[in-house]
């Protein structure tokens, strides 16, 4: 069937001079009604109110103007969009993607300054009639109207934590922290320390619901280093992570044979590194069958083999440090005492194996074994202590009531 076509007013002002519509039915005359084309929606349909593209949509014909040597668009049934001679090819399935995504742009903008002119007429109007009014602190930005504008064309949503009065509140207080900091500091603490405390918090439900999934190894790894300050409280010295996934040595001269750690630390202020490995939540810690029945269990596979792989890690560091401080160029770092700990699987529940357990933990002079349970329960208790205010100390009134005894 040959293309319908529709010609556009000011044809002085643009580019593209007509737009076809490919496969569609010819126009129908119904008595009383008039006669219809069934065109896409966003182009005006009835040919007596004259043909052309809905105003909010007009941006779609316009981004081809760009286009040298385009006169016409046809909206047409191909998989992606491309350009015959002077007639540029838009599928109508991407047509009608932009269109829904540049409305809902349209859309939230409106809302958006919908929301401005609302709350600059309650703050300018309101005042004077209703008692105790309290007006809009803060004002969102023209950054705020761009980041909805973006969330909607990139189907996202409102972005609820940007846009409101809250977020806009925090944005003040980081631009004025230097003043803040200056005329008040005690209220600058005050609020460091609830922001540590949330935060804490946060960091503590977020990691109690992943101990129920069945993560992989790959899993933890990214999520500590992410969130280092749990691997942090392993150590009783300052720690900074020096890297993850370290190459700690044992390429032989066939270039094979190199071991790696999930993690290497600096513990202390000495550059003294410290060696990190992760195994699973799932990771069993104790074989399924007593070794000595029935109260006595051995360490599983895992959590042996772990052990052993912390202290071959540990070994082959202490003998290629110093190749490793010259290819890093960090004549800092050393291995004179390499604390070395493994973070795997969760606590027994029966008390044969809890026992069995510890005494093989205990057992371990050069490794720390922790368990995902008790990292949890670490960040519990630092949350705990930070958040119990300890008790005011009773006012001795003695010496100000002296002279009257």
């Amino acid at each position: 069937m040959a293309p319908i076509q529709s010609e556009q007013f000011h044809q002085d002002e643009i580019r593209i001079k007509r737009i076809s519509f490919e496969d569609h039915p010819p126009m129908d005359f119904q008595a009383g009604f008039g006669m219809f084309f069934d065109l896409p929606t966003g182009f005006h349909r009835k040919p007596f109110e004259g043909f052309g593209v809905d105003p909010r949509i007009r941006y779609i014909i316009s981004a081809f103007d760009e286009v040298k040597g385009a006169a016409g668009l046809t909206i047409c049934n191909d998989d992606e969009i491309s350009i015959d001679g002077d007639e540029i090819r838009l599928p109508e399935h991407i047509y009608h993607d932009v269109r829904l995504d540049i409305n809902r742009a349209h859309d939230a903008a409106v809302k958006f300054a919908n929301g401005e002119k609302l709350s600059y007429l309650r703050n300018r109007l309101l005042p004077s009639v209703v008692p105790d009014f309290e007006p809009d602190d803060f004002e969102r930005s023209a950054l705020d109207l761009k980041d909805m504008v973006w969330s909607a064309l990139a189907k996202r949503g409102t972005p609820r934590s940007r846009n409101s009065n809250t977020a806009a509140a925090v944005r003040t207080v980081i631009r004025q922290v230097d003043k803040i900091a200056k005329d008040d500091p005690v209220q600058l603490f005050e609020l460091s320390e609830k922001i540590e405390l949330v935060s804490l918090q946060v960091l503590i439900e977020d990691m109690s619901k992943e101990l129920l999934k069945r993560r992989k190894e790959g899993f933890w790894q990214e999520y500590f280093v992410q969130n280092p300050f749990v691997l942090k409280m392993l150590f009783g010295l300052p720690v900074i992570i020096y890297t993850d996934q370290a190459s700690v040595g044992g390429m032989g001269l066939k270039r094979s044979g190199e071991k790696y750690a999930d993690y290497l630390l600096e513990a202390g202020m000495l550059g003294n590194l410290g060696i990190v490995e992760i195994k699973t939540t799932e990771t069993p810690l104790l074989t399924k069958d007593p070794y000595r029945a029935p109260t006595l269990y051995g360490p599983s596979t895992d959590l042996s083999g772990g052990v052993n792989q912390l202290l071959d890690q540990k070994l082959r560091l202490i003998k290629g440090i110093a190749a490793k401080k010259e290819e890093d160029d960090q004549p800092h770092i050393q291995a004179w005492s390499v604390p070395c700990i493994l973070i795997i699987g969760r606590l027994p529940e029966t008390h044969d194996l809890k026992r069995s357990f510890e005494i093989y933990r205990g057992s371990q002079r050069d490794v720390l074994v922790v368990t995902f349970d008790e990292l949890l329960a670490k960040l519990k208790g630092l949350h705990e202590f930070l958040s119990t205010k300890p008790d005011e100390p009773e006012e001795d009134l003695s010496d100000q009531f002296a002279d009257l005894l």
